[in-house]
């Protein structure tokens, strides 16, 4: 137990409930913060990004920290809560997350008091320690601040080497929404760290930021995974298991161990993320073997110069084509994740895109339009190719609906988009949706993938067995929400 002189006040500010109930997953982000910090003596909230709900909030109990775990696109949306919250109340903000991490000039920010980037476990614990015993708080490592005009950048800690010293998630902070708790479904994660390079992808930055901090990829033991499945599962609804590891196949050895336990001790349907060269015939054999549902892996384009000259994901199609065919093999459902609208692509090679995965027969062919982030190696290239205006930060918080490059065939691209998934599901409809593609329908293709999207996720990929006014009501949902 850390000694503290105060109590801090520590309320999380978060849109993850209005994501969740369109089909979004739990915080764990936030999760894994929440118990380090009430095991050092404070308090920790959640609180819904609503103004109604904020106001209440900051009304009935003023926090001394406002946190919040932002990503980009959504993190101009919290920089203006944390706005109206500074010019009405004193108190100290911290954000941490995705978006902090790659664009660490969010310090710079109005009303912006401090940055977490990298791992925030330790970093956040070590920052709200020096506050309850006002010590010096400009050295804490990964923690990028402002004080008296003064911005202190500080290095980022070695990275957290075992896994299973880190308290479990704190589900109950999340779990004061109703339909979080009640779900059948829960999300866990297994490892962390990514080896490759997707130009697309932030992976290879983070890696660089922690270069000679420690060893990149790192699993809990197989032990420590089922022992928090096994206490969710007995306190909690739990009929699936989600896990969102950037590529659960990574180690043979340790996913052999973890399904034998995870068969033995849970015995639920599970989905996992994989790579398609992981996904071989053992590591199949494993997975049907602990009782794996489905799994998701990328193609991401049809077209071997795009994926793998411009996107860089050395994967050959024979490779995925046996995914494929293994999981078909194995009864193992699976999702293909794809993306249109990359620099160098037209339309032609987005229907190669499409062709692809009508040979591969997923249960669901997800697709988004490309969102070139700053400091990827794809944005740079879009740069370049003079399809994207130099400094341009400003992206949607989804990237399912338009493009934010300057494409050629932009407006059949993002139709495609839209009409891709069902026409991958009825390939008789290609001609169809080639024409189709031209109108101006934006709208209304956006409206069917919505629906086709919930049907297969939930029934094919996630397993949710819902009726069908839950299904409707879930329907509308989607039809409501700004979210993909």
């Amino acid at each position: 137990m850390v000694s503290i002189r105060y109590i801090m006040n520590i309320l999380f500010i978060s849109d993850a409930a209005r994501n969740y109930s369109v089909g979004g997953f739990e915080p764990l982000g936030i999760m894994y913060l929440s118990p380090l910090l009430q095991q050092a003596g404070h308090h920790v909230d959640i609180c819904d990004a609503s103004e109604k709900c904020i106001k209440k909030r900051l009304s009935e109990s003023p926090p001394d920290i406002i946190a919040y775990s932002v990503t980009t696109g959504a993190h101009q949306f919290f920089l203006d809560i944390n706005k109206k919250i500074k010019k009405e109340r004193r108190v100290f903000s911290l954000f941490g997350g995705p978006h902090p991490t790659f664009f660490p000039q969010m310090i710079e920010e109005e009303g912006v008091d401090a940055i977490c980037i990298g791992e925030g476990e330790e970093a956040f614990l070590e920052l709200v320690t020096r506050l309850a015993r006002r010590d010096d708080i400009t050295t804490v490592r990964n923690i990028h601040l402002k004080q008296d005009g003064v911005i202190y950048r500080n290095d980022v800690r070695p990275l957290i080497e075992d896994l299973d010293k880190i308290p479990f998630p704190d589900r109950e902070l999340f779990y004061i929404y109703p339909l979080a708790r009640a779900s059948k479904m829960k999300t866990f994660i297994a490892s962390r760290g990514c080896p490759y390079k997707c130009t697309y992808c932030f992976n290879h930055l983070y890696n660089m930021l922690y270069r000679g901090k420690g060893k990149m990829i790192r699993f809990r033991s197989p032990d420590n995974v089922v022992e928090e499945i096994a206490r969710v599962k007995e306190r909690y609804p739990l009929e699936f298991v989600v896990f969102h590891d950037s590529s659960f196949l990574f180690s043979t050895d340790w996913l052999r161990e973890f399904c034998f336990r995870f068969k033995k001790e849970i015995g639920l349907p599970f989905n996992c993320n994989a790579r398609a060269n992981h996904i071989t015939e053992e590591n199949v054999a494993c997975l049907k073997e602990g009782g794996c549902f489905s799994v998701v892996w990328a193609a991401e384009a049809g077209n071997d110069h795009i994926r793998n000259d411009i996107l860089k994901r050395d994967l050959s199609k024979e490779t995925m084509r046996q995914a494929s065919l293994l999981l078909q093999k194995s009864g193992i459902n699976y999702e293909i994740q794809n993306i249109v609208g990359i620099p160098g692509e037209g339309l032609r090679e987005c229907v190669e895109t499409l062709d692809f995965n009508i040979e591969c027969r997923p249960g669901y062919a997800s697709t988004s339009l490309l969102y070139p982030y700053p400091g990827t190696d794809i944005y740079d290239i879009a740069v370049q190719m003079g399809l994207l205006a130099p400094r341009n930060t400003h992206f949607d918080e989804t990237f399912y609906v338009r493009s934010p490059i300057n494409l050629p065939e932009k407006k059949e691209i993002q139709n495609l988009q839209k009409l891709f998934s069902i026409t991958v599901e009825f390939p008789w409809l290609k001609k169809c949706t080639l024409v189709l593609i031209r109108l101006p329908l934006g709208f209304l293709y956006n409206f069917v993938r919505r629906i086709h999207k919930g049907f297969c996720l939930r029934y094919r990929i996630f397993y949710y067995k819902i009726n069908l006014m839950e299904y409707i009501a879930l329907a509308f949902r989607f039809m409501r929400s700004k979210a993909g």
